[in-house]
């Protein structure tokens, strides 16, 4: 990447970081003295390995949130860019080999929408980087047209929203499944919304799955509603994230009466903005 930059006339000046800390505004504001920068290229994310103090989050990830920060509070207001390999796919001869790399690009997303003016994109590399795929990663960065590009031996994609085919026939109802539902966080809000629609549906039972159970707020009343909707409710206490607790009470279903749909409704919200974000919370 350093080689294909310099062949195209840049004027690079590489920094290394290897852990969270490594990039501050002042070793920042000490690295590029004077210069004015007109892009800045992050090769953080290609690092999948873990982090010793992060149990979920690759290396990659924490490396290339701390940069985007650092660089944001040391004044930095050229287009930010993160390199990736194997993320994203551009087509079914090409296969994605880094699930781990393509959390990159959901990060790329939340940083292009909380940071239009600084944010350049993310470029997905090729297996081979070779000179003509140098030439092609430097156009992509030199004109700013596209902010999710994939760079292959073939040329360089674009990332595009197509419209599907029309089905050949005419879909039927909406409703998932026609016999018992598993619903985790099913007394919440969006859990009690998506029960009462399967019930006017004509979903016949269902399993409500919540961390109170029972003793959350307004459980009675959805399950007198579902019921004047033919649709029997059961409300179990149960936290979603338990492995353990889940499977007991995947294992307590009746082998005569399965599930034939679930649906996934549980969460915590506990979100912050792309530069308040701390590896812990991100963890």
């Amino acid at each position: 990447v350093l080689d294909a930059l310099r062949d195209q006339g840049a004027d690079v000046r590489e920094l290394v970081v290897r852990a969270p800390d490594d990039l501050d505004v002042a070793r920042l504001s000490e690295h590029l003295g004077e210069h004015d920068l007109t892009g800045v290229v992050l090769l953080t994310g290609l690092a999948e390995d873990p982090l010793p103090d992060l149990t979920a989050t690759p290396a990659g990830l924490a490396l290339t949130v701390t940069s985007v920060q650092a660089l944001a509070a040391a004044g930095v207001t050229a287009p930010v860019w993160c390199l990736t390999r194997g993320a994203v796919s551009a087509g079914r001869s090409d296969p994605l080999r880094s699930e781990v790399q393509a959390a990159v690009w959901g990060l790329g997303r939340v940083a292009a929408i909380e940071q239009p003016v600084t944010w350049g994109g993310v470029v997905d590399l090729p297996e081979t980087m070779d000179a003509r795929a140098g030439r092609r990663l430097a156009a992509v960065l030199a004109s700013g047209a596209e902010d999710q590009a994939a760079v292959r031996g073939s040329g360089a994609f674009g990332r595009r929203l197509v419209r599907a085919p029309a089905p050949a026939t005419t879909p039927g109802s909406a409703t998932p499944a026609t016999g018992p539902v598993l619903i985790t966080g099913g007394t919440g809000a969006l859990g009690a919304q998506v029960a009462r629609r399967l019930a006017a549906g004509g979903v016949p039972e269902m399993v409500l799955l919540s961390r109170r159970g029972p003793d959350a707020a307004g459980t009675a009343e959805l399950v007198a509603d579902l019921a004047a909707l033919g649709s029997e409710a059961t409300v179990v206490a149960c936290d979603a994230g338990d492995r353990d607790a889940l499977a007991a009470v995947l294992a307590a279903r009746p082998a005569d009466r399965p599930f034939t749909g679930v649906v996934l409704a549980a969460g915590v919200v506990d979100d912050a903005t792309f530069l308040s974000l701390t590896l812990d919370r991100l963890d």
